[in-house]
């Protein structure tokens, strides 16, 4: 997953740099593209004054872990800047508070790839469902509820 872990930190330091300062390490991909998993290090960028992770730090991480799906699927088509991707909606859930490194594991129903072929096909906009949930030391800590808008190529 070095690999993996570049190419994010890469997309971070360019795009995201509070994300770059947090350090992301991807831990795994699965082989059909549906599933994901971040692990977001809990350092003194992210970590409140109560030894927690900020909640925007959590937010962070799982946007970036729900994000990589897509991003990864593009990369390998090579259509990056054909077929944009922006959050259209976001639901979120805290359980307790996190005391140590967080792994943000990022679900899509289907395959990133038929998302994306289904969206150049139509040439419309489509909104797509990620699960995400953050774990540290076997402990459920956050759920969120994303909907991933992709936007076709333009003419």
């Amino acid at each position: 997953m070095v690999f993996e872990t570049l190419v994010m930190r890469l997309f971070a330091f360019i795009a995201l740099p509070p994300l770059y300062r947090a350090k992301p390490v991807v831990e795994g991909v699965s082989s059909d593209g549906c599933k994901v998993t971040l692990k977001l290090p809990m350092n003194r960028s992210n970590r409140n004054h109560v030894k927690s992770m900020y909640f925007g730090a959590a937010m962070m991480g799982a946007e970036a872990a729900a994000g990589y799906l897509f991003v990864s699927s593009l990369l390998r088509k090579g259509q990056v800047r054909k077929v944009g991707y922006v959050v259209a909606n976001v639901g979120a859930s805290f359980l307790k508070p996190p005391r140590s490194a967080v792994r943000f594991t990022a679900t899509l129903p289907r395959p990133a790839d038929y998302y994306i072929q289904k969206c150049i096909e139509s040439g419309e906009n489509m909104f797509i469902p990620v699960h995400v949930v953050g774990i540290d030391d076997k402990r459920k800590c956050y759920e969120f509820e994303f909907s991933f808008c992709l936007q076709p190529p333009r003419e």
